[in-house]
């Protein structure tokens, strides 16, 4: 958020590597001369990355570097030693200070509210120097109701490292996905009811080792609720999703709450209520699998026009609406 001419504040927080860096030189007796470069028009991989939720001490322009398969380009700064992409738009830098601080907000966020008269003081930068390319363009994306970049990149891409974090973990998921119209604060797993039958467990064992992996790190920062569902749901159709979730579940009995770990500050219910102050909790793993469904196979069929009668009918009356002339 810009401040005056020569000043901008912004969320500085844990645990985002910003504030690692930063908690790094105040340890070092340097919280308010910190280096900083702002970037703008950066390569659309590194915008991707900047998204992702790399673990800690991975450098992210190393990163970027293994997606290209190339390094990137980059020039030093002006006032500092700090490295920025060659290729940028703009590029504004100097320092930033943990001890000065200026209201930030209100401002419209991922979640689609602007909250009025309401802001939060943040840490303040210093820009001491501007460079920019012959009529430089300035990228943009208002977060908002979905869908925007906020939900296309970070939604998907913690989604990606969710698939990840389930192999790494060995937990039978298939797939992972973040639906754009849950504002990137659902986090749906689709699970292989074979590979779930022969852990043996329970829906509430399950349900614990999920939240344990997930909301205990880094990927799961921005999550609130986990939904587990079996493997015949198509979690990129919302439509299938919502579904599953308003009938395989029931609610407080099939949800299991984590009331220890760290909240998300930028959603509504965490910054509009008293959780606001502890930062803690307000997350839930959802099993929408049903119980005998952990045991064994568990049959029905699902009441509408593709899987409720007979493919031969199906087709027939398919192959009708196109010789009607429809599509």
């Amino acid at each position: 958020m810009v401040v005056d001419d020569k000043h901008i504040t912004g969320l500085v927080i844990k645990p985002q590597h910003i504030r690692q860096i930063a908690d790094s030189w105040a340890a070092i007796g340097k919280a308010n001369e910190i280096p900083f470069a702002l970037c703008f028009g950066v390569p659309p991989a590194a915008i991707l990355v900047s998204s992702m939720p790399i673990p800690e001490g991975v450098s992210e322009s190393d990163y970027v570097g293994a997606i290209l398969g190339e390094s990137v380009p980059v020039v030093k700064c002006e006032t500092n030693d700090l490295m920025v992409p060659a290729t940028s738009e703009m590029v504004f830098e100097g320092t930033l200070s943990l001890t000065d601080t200026h209201l930030e907000g209100p401002f419209g966020e991922m979640h689609g509210y602007v909250f009025k008269s309401q802001g939060h003081p943040c840490p303040l930068y210093t820009v001491k120097a501007m460079s920019y390319r012959d009529n430089a363009i300035l990228p943009v994306s208002n977060p908002g109701l979905c869908t925007d970049e906020t939900h296309t990149l970070i939604g998907s891409l913690v989604a990606t490292e969710a698939k990840e974090l389930a192999i790494e973990s060995g937990l039978p998921i298939l797939d992972a996905f973040m639906p754009y119209e849950a504002q990137a604060l659902w986090l749906i797993l689709k699970v292989d009811l074979k590979g779930l039958q022969a852990l043996k467990t329970t829906p509430e064992e399950f349900c614990k080792k999920v939240g344990d992996i997930y909301f205990r790190t880094k990927v799961g920062f921005i999550v609130h609720e986990i939904i587990l569902v079996a493997d015949d749901i198509d979690i990129f159709n919302f439509k299938e999703v919502i579904w599953a979730y308003v009938t395989r579940h029931t609610p407080v009995a099939d949800q299991m709450a984590f009331d220890d770990v760290t909240s998300f500050p930028l959603a509504p219910f965490v910054s509009q209520s008293s959780r606001s102050k502890t930062m803690k909790g307000g997350k839930c793993v959802t099993n929408c699998i049903f119980r005998q469904q952990y045991e064994r196979s568990f049959d029905y069929i699902t009441c509408n026009f593709e899987k409720g009668y007979p493919k031969g009918l199906v087709d027939k009356v398919n192959e009708n609406w196109k010789r009607y002339g429809y599509k």
